[in-house]
C-alpha cells in the first residue's frame, strides 16, 4: 500500500470544491461497490457541512481540503471488503477533529482508497496544519494497519 498526497497548485481553495470533491469521490462508475466512509458528516449532505463549517468559522479562504489516495498494487491482494476497513481505520485517525470522507475506488488496475480531510478543526475552528510530526504519526499508523491485514505499506509518493 502506498500514500499519495494529491495537492495541485491553486486548487481546493474555492467554495465549489467540497461539492466538487464530493461528487467525484462518490461517483458511482469509480465507487463500484459504493463503500463510502464518514466521519462527522452526513451521506447526503457532506459537502453543505464542509462549506457550512467554514462560513461559522469564517474560515472561506485557503485550502479546504486535503486529498489522499492509499493504493494497494497487485501483490497486496487488497480486496474491496478489506480496503473499506482501511479506509474507516483511516478516517479514524483524523476524526477526533476533522470531518473525514474516503471511498474505495475500483474503477483502475489497482485498488485505491480516496481519503478527503476537511482542513477546518469542528472544535476550535483552527485550520489543520500538516506538522512533519503529525504526518509521521500517520504514517505509523498506516504501517500498524498494513500489519494487522497482512498488507506491507511501501511509503509515500507526492503529486504537487
Amino acid at each position: 500500500m502506498v500514500l499519495k498526497t494529491v495537492s495541485p497548485k491553486d486548487k481546493y481553495k474555492d467554495d465549489d470544491i467540497y461539492q466538487s470533491i464530493v461528487d467525484y469521490v462518490t461517483q458511482e462508475s469509480k465507487c463500484k461497490s459504493g463503500y463510502v466512509i464518514a466521519r462527522n458528516l452526513h451521506r447526503d449532505t457532506m459537502a453543505q457541512e464542509m462549506f457550512d463549517l467554514d462560513e461559522s468559522y469564517g474560515k472561506l479562504k485557503g485550502t479546504r481540503i486535503r486529498h489522499s489516495i492509499i493504493t494497494f498494487e497487485d501483490r497486496d491482494e487488497a480486496t474491496p471488503e478489506i480496503a473499506t476497513y482501511i479506509a474507516g481505520k483511516v478516517c479514524d485517525y483524523y476524526a477526533d477533529d476533522y470531518q473525514m470522507l474516503a471511498t474505495v475506488h475500483e474503477d483502475t488496475d489497482n485498488l485505491h482508497i480516496h481519503m478527503v480531510m476537511h482542513t477546518t478543526n469542528i472544535h476550535t475552528g483552527k485550520k489543520y496544519t500538516g506538522r512533519k510530526k503529525d504526518y509521521y504519526q500517520f504514517q505509523e499508523h498506516l504501517k500498524r494497519i498494513g500489519r494487522q491485514n497482512n498488507i506491507k505499506y511501501r511509503g509515500t509518493r507526492s503529486d504537487r
